[in-house]
């Protein structure tokens, strides 16, 4: 069984296609047009095993709930990372959550340098999500108390 998502978008600000196969092989194709967010999306299809970046170290948990909730702290210091406001990247995550209607936290311990801060960031995002979209042998039916997600 592959688990396939595929979601197309087209505004007056935004033309968007993303495609996600949940059972693939950690490889990305990112073009949005922002080389440092290409390099985190990149980095978030390819690093599920490797949480901490030279300096820094962070944090992820997801649940795919259908109740989206998010909280980042990434403690970034500059304004911008490469060619992407730092306030851009925030967004980019919260809006992941909301898309996915999914519990998202995500945090930054420690850490001196800012690229490498978002990307450890990125990095425990993918582990976490991984981790989420993984099927337990151990279970069957849904994983819930309610019974439903």
């Amino acid at each position: 069984m592959t688990r396939i998502g595929e979601v197309s978008r087209k505004t007056g600000e935004t033309d968007i296609h993303v495609k996600v196969n949940l059972d693939g092989k950690g490889i990305a194709d990112a073009n949005t047009g922002v080389k440092f967010l290409d390099h985190m999306l990149n980095s978030l299809a390819t690093h599920s095993l490797i949480v901490p970046m030279d300096c820094s170290l962070a944090f992820a948990a997801v649940d795919l709930s259908k109740r989206p909730y998010v909280k980042v702290d990434l403690k970034l210091r500059g304004k911008k990372i490469e060619d992407m406001p730092c306030e851009d990247i925030i967004h980019f995550i919260k809006s992941l959550a909301t898309a996915l209607r999914a519990n998202v936290h995500v945090w930054v311990q420690y850490g001196s340098n800012d690229h490498h801060k978002v990307e450890a960031a990125f990095k425990a995002l993918a582990l976490s999500l991984r981790q989420a979209v993984s099927i337990d042998p151990r279970r069957s039916g849904i994983p819930s108390s309610k019974g439903v997600i």
